[in-house]
């Protein structure tokens, strides 16, 4: 401790910078920093592609309630898609993971707003028909 103070009071504010500057600029550090930057990167990305699934499994469950023919195939080409989607997301480069992860939001986001609406529909139904009653 007494090694710490000593070293702060022997340099002045403007060296203390640009130690900390030429620190935080070292190789390990800027390595250090990439590499959490990739990690934090992968968690986002796995947690994007497991609300995907969420999205997908509620719309298999809803899929299985309907007689249309695309939609009971549904589950089927969602494994399909994911399936080729994640061994070929390692190819891509940078520009095309972020293209790919910004079109795996929207459709998220549409998965979302779908749901919400089917679930107002229910409720609706819910509603008229207890009101039948």
């Amino acid at each position: 401790m007494s090694l710490l103070v000593f070293f702060h009071r022997s340099h002045s504010d403007a060296g203390l910078r640009s130690l900390r500057s030429d620190t935080m600029r070292s190789f390990r550090v800027t390595y250090l920093s990439s590499t959490c930057q990739h990690f934090h990167f992968r968690l986002v990305s796995a947690d994007h592609l497991s609300q995907l699934g969420l999205y997908a499994a509620s719309v298999s469950y809803l899929a299985a309630r309907c007689h249309s023919e695309p939609l009971l195939t549904f589950p089927c080409t969602y494994a399909d898609v994911k399936d080729s989607r994640t061994a070929s997301i390692r190819v891509f480069s940078s520009k095309g993971v972020q293209r790919e992860v910004s079109q795996m939001e929207k459709r998220i986001a549409t998965a979302a707003k779908l749901l919400e609406e089917i679930e107002v529909l229910r409720l609706v139904m819910l509603e008229s028909f207890q009101s039948r009653k």
